[in-house]
């Protein structure tokens, strides 16, 4: 996962990083709504909670429009993502805080338990290994109240390689046609490729299939466990601490 932290620090890197989730994940608006509408919460309720990877703070701004008396602490592994995420919250600074550190280091930075009504995350556990993500999700049970939820949004894997290959080309043909709009590194399928490849070795991407998804949010203890949301390589699920 260090290489991806550092890799998330290259300035022209944080500068494309909106540019490109918009046109490598378009539905990162739906799965925001979906899971936002599907948390318990009232508009006006003082709720905490957590942003694992808030990275330009996308989906926490999202979050604090719905719930705007809410106190939002953002956690990302490179300084430049909460320089980033900060001119995003420049008129909420007093709602928000702001941590510099990697999601395994969670329970050194993060210590008040049963203290979060939810704790969430957009598109950044990808990067662990299934045993750190079983890890990380213990201390998000620890860190949430009683019926606190936790919510994941993420890109995964097919449960065989013969649908990711058809995936992987769905993925590359959206890509292609949203590129061709205002963008000019790509021309072509192979092209795309190459800079997909590249840029899932720097960063370690290390996305599983949802089947695993699932086994490692019981691992970690949480209950309630439910697919809200799931389109070829994208999928958002919910999770509850429960005594």
């Amino acid at each position: 996962m260090s290489k991806s932290i550092s890799a998330y620090d290259l300035k022209k890197r944080v500068r494309e990083y909106d540019v490109d989730m918009d046109m490598m994940h378009p539905n990162r608006y739906k799965m925001a709504e979906i899971a936002l509408s599907f948390l318990p919460f009232k508009k006006d309720q003082k709720i905490k909670a957590l942003d694992l990877g808030i990275g330009t703070g996308f989906f926490a701004y999202k979050f604090l429009q719905k719930f705007p008396d809410a106190y939002v602490i953002g956690l990302d592994g490179a300084a430049a993502m909460i320089d980033l995420a900060k001119t995003r919250f420049a008129n909420v600074l007093s709602l928000q805080d702001f941590v510099v550190a990697d999601f395994r280091d969670l329970a050194k930075v993060v210590t008040t338990k049963d203290d979060f009504d939810v704790i969430f995350s957009a598109f950044s556990l990808h990067h662990l290994t299934i045993e750190e993500k079983v890890k990380v999700l213990k201390i998000v049970r620890s860190l949430l109240k009683p019926t606190g939820w936790f919510i994941n949004e993420d890109c995964i894997i097919a449960e065989t390689p013969e649908v990711e290959a058809m995936y992987q080309k769905l993925r590359i043909e959206g890509i292609l046609s949203r590129a061709k709009k205002n963008e000019t590194r790509f021309t072509d399928f192979a092209s795309i490729r190459a800079w997909l490849d590249k840029l899932e070795a720097e960063e370690q991407d290390n996305p599983i299939k949802i089947s695993q998804e699932l086994d490692v949010m019981s691992k970690a203890g949480l209950k309630h466990i439910e697919i809200l949301w799931k389109e070829y390589r994208e999928m958002v699920l919910c999770g509850q601490k429960w005594l």
